[in-house]
């Protein structure tokens, strides 16, 4: 008889922390030794992306639960600056998540519990879950932690209750274990992408209309500050390479910002259509580098797991899990913030067309070794005593 395994997640929106969920929701190894079920917080974002990512067919066998909790109401109340110190409410609506999510585990009574969460403190419902899973007795719990830990001073509390409660953490990067302190078992497994159908690179240089000497640079992504993309447009203002190009492509906060910056400028293009008939993978394959200019809260960006899957070079700031990823042949590292760095990154791989060729074909053969799906869940499984 199949063990049960839960996985409960929290976000805004089916972003690139959510990815690992999708794996697993989808992977036949787990498939075979558990009975899976999923629950979330409801927001329209996150309800609205898993149902795109997947499709009702696949989704259908899985017991998916839409869990509604008052913090959702009171984050759409403190998007407005002036009311952001209603957050400190958020603690106290662990109350209610954790009644509920009790009572769901309670009543699925599974033998592994995983958590997903962005960072740390994160979402008020993941770290509540790992209450309500001790509440329901369940032996293992696991918890992924995607980004930026922050360890603050009023939050120890429940910080050293999770901690307490959670038979393993999990991180993608090596940095991330290494500089939390507040967590005792932590263990590094790669995060993984699965690879799905895509347009043709021509097809998609077509559409551009980009010509096959232009060598296009594509940041690619959530628009936050945190992931620098106003250093990169910056900082493409400096290249002189007549032949260079540099797309945005995403949507966020920082879109009418971005918009106002590129207007005009030549060589620099933003594309926010969410209508667009070019998926990010797509996107990537048919771009000639990719840039990753984050500057904070970052830990394991999944563009530049579909960057080198498709052999794809990275210009990428150092820090976090970005160095790890990259390494010797996967593209260069440039110090975060350093627009003229960035700069120079942009404007010598725009005239290197050999290197980076060559460094392109050993980047595709080191991400099989690297990053395997077999590998990654035969360390989550032992993890969950299989």
């Amino acid at each position: 008889m199949k063990k049960k395994l839960h996985i409960h997640s929290d976000n805004s929106t089916w972003s690139g922390s959510e990815n690992m969920v999708g794996v697993m929701l989808k992977d036949p190894d787990i498939h075979e030794h558990f009975d899976v079920s999923f629950s979330f917080r409801g927001s329209e974002g996150y309800a609205e992306g898993i149902w795109t990512w997947g499709n009702s067919r696949f989704l259908d066998t899985i017991p998916i639960t839409r869990m509604t909790f008052w913090i959702t109401k009171l984050l759409k109340i403190t998007k407005y600056k002036v009311l952001r110190p209603l957050l400190v409410f958020k603690y106290f609506c662990m109350v209610q998540e954790i009644y509920k999510l009790t009572k769901l585990f309670r009543r699925i009574k599974p033998n592994v519990l995983h958590i997903n969460n962005g960072g740390f403190f994160g979402a008020t419902s993941c770290n509540s879950a790992v209450i309500s899973g001790r509440l329901a007795n369940i032996a293992t719990i696991t918890y992924t932690i995607n980004s930026t830990v922050k360890e603050r001073w009023w939050e120890r509390p429940i910080t050293r209750l999770i901690n307490k409660n959670v038979t393993t953490f999990i991180s993608a990067s090596n940095h991330l274990k290494n500089t939390t302190k507040c967590f005792d078992n932590f263990e590094v497994i790669p995060n993984v992408i699965l690879p799905r159908k895509i347009m043709d690179r021509e097809e998609v240089r077509k559409l551009y209309g980009w010509k096959e000497d232009d060598v296009v640079f594509l940041c690619c992504g959530v628009l936050e500050k945190r992931k620098g993309f106003m250093n990169a447009v910056e900082a493409f203002q400096k290249v002189k390479s007549r032949n260079a190009k540099l797309m945005v492509k995403g949507q966020g906060p920082e879109l009418e910002a971005l918009t106002k910056e590129i207007k005009g400028k030549n060589r620099m293009y933003l594309y926010n259509n969410p209508e667009c008939p070019v998926d990010d993978y797509s996107m990537i394959n048919a771009c000639d580098m990719l840039v990753v200019p984050s500057i904070s809260d970052e830990d394991f960006p999944n563009v530049i797991l579909i960057a080198q899957m498709y052999g794809k070079l990275v210009i990428g700031t150092n820090l976090a899990g970005i160095p790890e990823m990259l390494k010797a042949v996967s593209g260069c590292l440039v110090e975060s913030g350093d627009i003229d760095g960035l700069a120079r990154a942009i404007q010598g791989y725009s005239s290197t067309y050999g290197p980076r060729v060559i460094s392109s074909a050993l980047a595709k053969m080191r991400y099989p070794r690297v990053y395997s799906r077999e590998k990654s869940i035969k360390k989550y499984l032992k993890l969950w005593g299989v």
